[in-house]
């Protein structure tokens, strides 16, 4: 008896707890992949607002000048890094001289000067040799280029 009836309520008693566990347990493993499939959805969410972003910036050819962090579930564009330095603004297009009939141009000036430079290495010139040198160069079809057009 008595003992039989003892072992028989802590048997009862076991089970009733080892039920009580199952269920706990049962609840605990739901709510843990309930938590799990929410995680795993924002995280989808946040890999489709990324690729958004990358999908825009290909098709508008666009480079992408700040550092995207996709750091678990949450999506930011961290605007204080950049990706690559910004491009240097374009540089105005050289000047173009026009040329007039009574100026010489910066080309002009710079063929005289080499000229002279050949036929003055010392950088001076007698004002007769200066003379013959220019009536030359007018007269020949290379110096044409040196002389503004009339």
């Amino acid at each position: 008896g008595i003992v039989k009836s003892r072992l028989l309520l802590i048997k009862t008693k076991a089970l009733e707890c080892v039920n009580k566990l199952k269920d706990h347990v049962t609840i605990m493993y739901q709510e843990m992949e309930q938590w799990i499939g929410d995680y795993y959805q924002l995280e989808i969410e946040s890999v489709n607002q990324l690729s958004v972003v990358l999908r825009c910036a290909v098709e508008e050819e666009n480079k992408i000048p700040y550092k995207l962090i996709l750091p678990g579930v949450n999506f930011k564009i961290q605007q204080s890094v950049l990706t690559y330095p910004p491009s240097p603004p374009k540089s105005p297009p050289p000047p173009h001289e026009l040329a007039h009939h009574i100026q010489f141009t910066s080309l002009q000036l710079l063929g005289l000067y080499h000229h002279l430079s050949l036929v003055a290495p010392n950088k001076h010139i007698m004002t007769i040799s200066f003379i013959n040198f220019i009536h030359t160069l007018s007269c020949k079809s290379f110096g044409e280029s040196m002389f503004p057009s009339s």
